[in-house]
């Protein structure tokens, strides 16, 4: 592939915007999660079930996007705000599964692939692979256990 600035600029795009939709749907979900705490667990907010609503919000997000998918005409547009819902999902997993590398590593892969297998599928351009791996290092680089 050669090197334009068209190139570029469409790489510089996903990347941005992706990191930027990443960081509107968490602050989304932090509104949701801080609200619900309060209204629901004000006396004692480590009873919140932050799990349950992770598992909900991202499921919820990547399913939106899903729906919306093929609604939206302009490719470049539908790869960057993939990032988004699909870093969504992933951090979910690895936090949901913190402690248990032995089950997210192989859930998160075998995603990826399956995402891959797809993009060959639908023939989608580069920058969708770009989208993808920049989600996948996202995800692992805010939930990677410490």
């Amino acid at each position: 592939m050669k090197i334009t600035k068209r190139n570029v600029l469409e790489l510089f795009t996903v990347l941005v915007g992706g990191v930027l939709f990443v960081g509107v749907i968490w602050f989304l979900y932090v509104g949701i999660y801080n609200a619900l705490e309060t209204i629901l667990y004000p006396n004692d907010p480590l009873s919140f079930p932050a799990d349950l609503l992770r598992f909900g919000a991202a499921t919820l997000f990547l399913v939106l996007f899903l729906l919306f998918f093929k609604r939206i005409q302009n490719l470049l547009l539908r790869a960057t705000i993939s990032v988004a819902p699909i870093s969504t999902f992933f951090i979910m997993i690895v936090l949901n599964l913190y402690t248990q590398y032995y089950l997210w590593i192989p859930i998160i892969l075998v995603l990826t692939a399956l995402l891959v297998l797809e993009l060959i599928k639908l023939k989608l351009p580069w920058y969708f692979y770009v989208s993808l791996g920049y989600s996948v290092l996202l995800s692992l680089l805010y939930a990677w256990p410490r």
